[in-house]
């Protein structure tokens, strides 16, 4: 059997296939990110409030460098803004007048692999890995793709919980309380899928299950690790 993992589009591959990769092995290097702000009200001459008329570009859209994203006229001639980078624009700022625009940095990190197994093939958007008893569900409200190691957690003697168990692990639950989950994320876990909603708010992925029925039946087969799909809302569960 074969999982596909999607390559991020803005970073460089590195595993290969044959290769056996883990949680610590580094799937992609990437440029960091900066972020630039412009005057751009400053420099066009415009009230602060009113830069978004004289804009090119909506947040969130691609700004190849030297592309021209603001421009204002007037009787006295037509200013012009062309970008200094090749970046996103991420932000106005109506109450400053200023724009920001996200860009690579010169620094590179590595993203690491959120799934274990053999690397069986590497094509132009995905790679394949090589896995077991392979499962896939539906899944609801997933804040974004992650993956690791299961920790089925009852809520069994919270008080026993140790680092060596839950390091790095994403939790199983029907439901934590708040003590539950502090204790968790104190411990080191990287995310969860429950039933209920978490009782605290967190920075760690996080999705649910649709139903009580689908957290039972898996844990009977007792799967070691999973992927979650954020983007498809879809978790599928292997061994390897």
């Amino acid at each position: 059997m074969y999982l596909s993992i999607p390559i991020p589009k803005d970073g460089e591959l590195a595993i290969t296939v044959g290769q056996t990769v883990d949680y610590g092995t580094p799937f992609v290097k990437q440029k960091d990110k900066k972020e630039i702000k412009v005057p751009l009200a400053s420099l066009l001459h415009k009230p602060e409030k009113k830069i978004f008329q004289y804009l090119k570009k909506f947040v969130g859209e691609q700004i190849e460098k030297d592309e021209l994203i603001a421009e204002a006229k007037s009787f006295l001639g037509t200013k012009k803004y062309k970008s200094p980078v090749r970046g996103v624009l991420k932000e106005i700022n109506h109450t400053d007048g200023s724009i920001t625009i996200e860009t690579d940095s010169e620094n590179v990190s590595d993203l690491v692999c959120y799934f274990c197994g053999e690397v069986a093939e590497v094509g132009d958007e995905d790679v394949k890995i090589k896995v077991k008893h392979l499962k896939e569900i539906t899944i609801a409200e997933p804040t974004n793709s992650f993956g690791g190691e299961i920790l089925w957690y009852n809520g069994d003697e919270p008080y026993n919980l140790k680092f060596d168990i839950t390091d790095q692990k994403i939790v199983f639950s029907v439901s934590l309380t708040p003590f539950e989950q502090v204790k968790l994320e104190t411990l080191g876990v990287d995310g969860y899928v429950t039933i209920h909603e978490l009782p605290e708010p967190t920075q760690l992925p996080k999705a649910k299950f649709h139903q009580l029925e689908d957290w039972q039946k898996l844990k009977e087969h007792n799967f070691p690790y999973c992927i979650v799909d954020g983007k498809n809302n879809k978790m599928y569960l292997y061994g390897v």
